[in-house]
């Protein structure tokens, strides 16, 4: 068995030092602030933010050099990497609604802007509350978000030309899921 370290991410909206459950995990391995948000404790081998080793190697470093650790099922199907990260949120503010594009499509963007696109992961995700958290989840239904959409192809088009690149990246994703209607169609060919 070997003692991993799990990589801290402290993003604004975490909870601030030892309110943060994040901060309590995190200050088995670490000295944590007082005045921090700590947002995410991640156990997985991702390339922004893998374990690390007692010795200081990451696990990816780690599954690089020690490839049967993750059995040939698991390798052959995903390579020398998790297949998951393991993340512990501390959630101080409201969070960005978030898109994740599938596997497919991650591969693309990964390929096209490794900068903005880390790996060539889907995300699927799964959310157990340990401590008290309020979450809105759902969403309009698909007559309304196309007339949305459809009343609003011009702001969408400004919005376009006027976007970061990754912004665009932000707005392909929400039209591929989308794709089914008109505008979105149009929006995908423009930013293509």
């Amino acid at each position: 068995m070997m003692l991993l370290t799990p990589s801290i991410k402290t993003y604004a909206w975490g909870r601030i030092g030892t309110k943060s459950l994040v901060a309590q995990l995190a200050a088995v391995f670490k000295p944590i602030s007082g005045d921090t948000p700590y947002a995410e404790l991640w156990m997985g081998s991702h390339p922004s933010g893998s374990c690390t080793l007692e010795n200081g190697q990451t696990l990816t470093e780690y599954i690089n050099e020690n490839p049967d650790v993750l059995g040939k099922d698991v390798y052959s199907k995903f390579g020398p990497t998790l297949p998951f990260l393991f993340k512990v949120l501390s959630v101080e503010t409201a969070l960005s609604i978030q898109a994740h594009p599938d596997k497919n499509l991650a591969s693309i963007l990964h390929r096209r802007d490794p900068t903005n696109y880390a790996d060539d992961n889907h995300k699927p995700e799964m959310a157990i509350a340990v401590t008290p958290f309020e979450v809105l989840c759902g969403f309009r239904s698909l007559t309304e978000i196309q007339n949305l959409i459809h009343g609003n192809s011009t702001q969408l088009c400004l919005l376009c030309s006027e976007a970061t690149q990754n912004q665009r990246n932000n707005i392909w994703i929400l039209c591929f899921w989308l794709q089914s209607f008109q505008n979105s169609v149009r929006l995908l060919a423009m930013l293509n």
